[in-house]
């Protein structure tokens, strides 16, 4: 959302979930950028009252928090096949180490590296580093400083 404010665009934002709230909110303003969970993802694409038409003016979604599934993403799709779909690593404290890429739209893909920033998986129990493709705990280095 920094963006958003940097730039001075209006920003709705809801402190708890309510249907009918979001489907106003979709119906009654001119939504161009949406983040959410997938289980928003989820309610928008199973539900009637919002369409196509609905999100048209949407040129980005992005969602975070835990990985979207490919079911809802191509539900979404179908909703809204115009727009670009973006997925966030999911953590705070790693907004400052990688990005997407505007135009890279891939489910499951977290973003690329920032310059001057390393990163490695590595063994729970042991620490040392793990080929491709491995599940282990993920190492992040930058030179952003801890104020």
């Amino acid at each position: 959302m920094l963006p958003g404010f940097y730039y001075g665009t209006k920003t709705i934002t809801m402190p708890r979930f309510d249907p009918g709230v979001l489907i106003s909110t979709f119906k009654e303003n001119k939504v161009s950028f949406f983040q959410a969970v997938p289980l928003l993802f989820k309610f928008i694409a199973s539900i009637d009252l919002i369409t196509e038409e609905d999100l048209k003016s949407i040129h980005s979604f992005v969602s975070g928090g835990y990985p979207l599934s490919r079911d809802i993403f191509h539900a979404m799709k179908r909703k809204a096949p115009h727009a670009i779909f973006q997925e966030g690593y999911g953590m705070t404290e790693t907004l400052s180490t990688h990005g997407v890429p505007y135009t890279k739209e891939n489910i499951g893909y977290c973003g690329q590296l920032l310059q001057d920033v390393k990163a490695k998986v590595v063994d729970v129990e042991t620490r040392e580093p793990l080929p491709p493709n491995t599940p282990g705990e993920l190492i992040i280095h930058t030179p952003a400083e801890i104020l």
